[in-house]
């Protein structure tokens, strides 16, 4: 497949209007401003560098879950309220026919874990679905679609593969609470926002 439109990004739903992180010192704080398709497509480098993930309805930024082990380790998690290098990923652009000013379809990987993130193939009933940052290569369950619904960065993931929408699993016990599962079969409410840190 064809990197050489990779774009580094990191992405996070739902901003504050100041663009400050919630809970860090202003001083301290980075600046947010919100990616859209256009400024992902025509950086003008090869990589868009630094962006998180935040969905949008619970306002937690996305983290893999590194200490997890077995079939869930590095399993996608909307837990935390505020900012790390742990949460830092990248997306690689892969235009395919189709593609609009609006609808973008590229790859993800943590930066932190150094693995591409994937639905994944394997995951049964409760947990069928799961995306996790556990790809070492690129490939069909690497492919997600990115929806982007205004100015703000507010943008809908699709698995280009599997045909669904990413969404968080509030109601889910325990360690699975809060996880990332391609399983909605339409956009609803389950959305993100990008946002490029300045």
């Amino acid at each position: 497949m064809n990197l050489r439109h990779a774009a580094t990004a990191v992405i996070v739903a739902a901003a504050t209007t100041t663009g400050a992180l919630a809970g860090a010192p202003a001083s301290a704080a980075p600046q947010l401003r919100p990616l859209t398709a256009e400024m992902l497509r025509h950086s003008g480098d090869a990589c868009t560098k630094n962006l998180y993930i935040r969905h949008n309805a619970t306002k937690k930024f996305v983290v893999p879950e590194t200490s997890f082990q077995g079939s869930t380790k590095n399993m996608l998690r909307a837990t935390q309220k505020t900012t790390n290098s742990r949460q830092r990923f990248e997306i690689c652009l892969e235009p395919v026919d189709g593609d609009t000013a609006t609808k973008v379809h590229g790859y993800i990987r943590s930066t932190a874990v150094g693995q591409y993130v994937r639905t994944e193939p394997r995951a049964k009933d409760k947990l069928a679905g799961m995306v996790r940052a556990a790809a070492p290569k690129l490939g069909d369950d690497t492919a997600f679609v990115f929806y982007f619904k205004d100015e703000a960065g507010l943008v809908a993931l699709q698995s280009a593969h599997t045909g669904k929408y990413l969404g968080v699993e509030t109601r889910y016990p325990r360690n699975a609470q809060n996880m990332v599962r391609a399983a909605r079969t339409q956009q609803s409410r389950e959305l993100f926002t990008i946002y490029l840190i300045d």
